[in-house]
């Protein structure tokens, strides 16, 4: 029942007897409160105002910043404002992503881990990393087909990579799912261009192409299409735009493995990131 940062602070110390511990209450996009022990009111810090891209794991950013100013001695006041612009920063931008040492998948072990085939699947998708591996891999996927005439085979291009990587796996892919950020480095200025220019350029004549393009929507390019679908994007607050792309892949996936158009499928692919965008996780995402 504390409804502001002041309050929060000062209910906690008074309430519970927190006087012996610094308190930290972010509050928002209006700023964070802090109360040290040593003080006798609590101090304000406001909040940076910036065009939120992507708020996921700013909370972590923003802890992690206050942690490492105060080990390195400075003041809650300095170390508030630090960490209100490490947290912009982080909102600013896209994905903040770290894996450590977590290996990638080989050929190897992707080829003995399937090693009776693919008879019970209907897709295999992949990323577009891991380049030397991927080609074995999605060889080995594609002479599968020959046993299951029904099995598809995507792959994304999303990061900015040499061509000459992703220029060997198209004739191994029914479905490519390319990035803006990957069309535009290659000279293509909008979705039209982009899925037209790799089908024409890289002779990708049997392979569904699609491109999303940020905020004004998706195109979509079918083997047997003469010229590029549009489909608008569904206009949102956005929320958390983490993952937004991973649940656009995925429900294009799903609509196209239950038969649906293309242009369907865009419009249900649209529809399921524009509800993951205007909340905040993964969990729940209701399409009513």
């Amino acid at each position: 029942n504390w409804n502001n940062g002041e309050e929060a602070v000062l209910g906690l110390r008074n309430e519970y007897n927190a006087t012996a511990t610094v308190i930290i209450c972010p509050w928002g996009s209006k700023g964070v409160y802090g109360w040290g022990v040593q003080m006798t009111k609590p101090i304000f810090v406001p909040a940076i105002e910036i065009k939120a891209i992507d708020t996921c794991g700013a909370g972590d950013c923003f802890i992690a910043a206050s942690i490492w100013s105060m080990t390195c001695g400075k003041s809650l006041q300095e170390s508030l404002q630090f960490a209100c612009l490490v947290a912009a920063r982080k909102c600013s931008q896209k994905v903040l992503h770290y894996r450590g040492n977590l290996p990638e998948i080989t050929a190897t072990e992707f080829k003995e881990k399937f090693s009776n085939g693919f008879g019970d699947y209907s897709w295999i998708h992949f990323e577009g990393r891991n380049f030397d591996q991927i080609h074995e891999m999605m060889s080995f996927v594609k002479t599968s087909k020959a046993e299951n005439e029904l099995l598809m085979i995507s792959v994304e291009f999303e990061k900015i990579r040499n061509f000459s990587w992703f220029e060997k796996l198209i004739e191994f892919a029914d479905v490519i799912f390319m990035s803006k950020d990957f069309a535009k480095s290659k000279n293509w200025n909008n979705g039209e261009e982009a899925v037209l220019g790799l089908r024409n350029e890289y002779n990708a004549t049997a392979t569904m192409i699609i491109c999303p393009w940020g905020s004004k929507g998706v195109y979509g390019l079918g083997v047997q299409m003469t010229k590029p679908i549009f489909v608008p994007a569904i206009e949102i607050k956005a929320m958390d735009t983490c993952g937004a792309g991973d649940c656009f892949i995925a429900a294009s996936i799903w609509s196209m493995t239950c038969g649906k158009s293309l242009q369907e499928s865009l419009q249900f692919a649209c529809l399921v990131a524009a509800k993951k965008c205007s909340q905040k996780g993964l969990k729940n995402i209701l399409l009513e």
